[in-house]
């Protein structure tokens, strides 16, 4: 159990060091978003992204959870998509 939880917190670690928690961008819109996540990132507060898929909502998600206070908690990313076999 000690190795496993060593293992995790380096596995973190290099997870939170080797990823990009920035953005850079001209685009007016997507300014005024981050803009937004930036008032909520360190918020004790839920936070449900909506979108198409491909938009980058997940990327958004780890930029709040990991450049705000929560970035030492567990991330948990969800797919709220309803499944295929609900319709058939």
């Amino acid at each position: 159990m000690r190795a496993l939880a060593r293992q995790n917190r380096f596995l973190r670690d290099e997870l939170v060091q080797r990823s990009p928690h920035t953005f850079v961008t001209r685009d007016p819109g997507l300014a005024a978003l981050l803009e937004k996540a930036d008032k909520v990132k360190d918020r004790a507060v839920t936070v449900l992204l909506t979108g198409e898929s491909g938009t980058g909502k997940e990327v958004l998600a780890r930029y709040i959870h990991f450049s705000g206070s929560r970035r030492d908690a567990s991330f948990i990313g969800l797919n709220c998509a309803p499944s295929r076999r609900a319709f058939s």
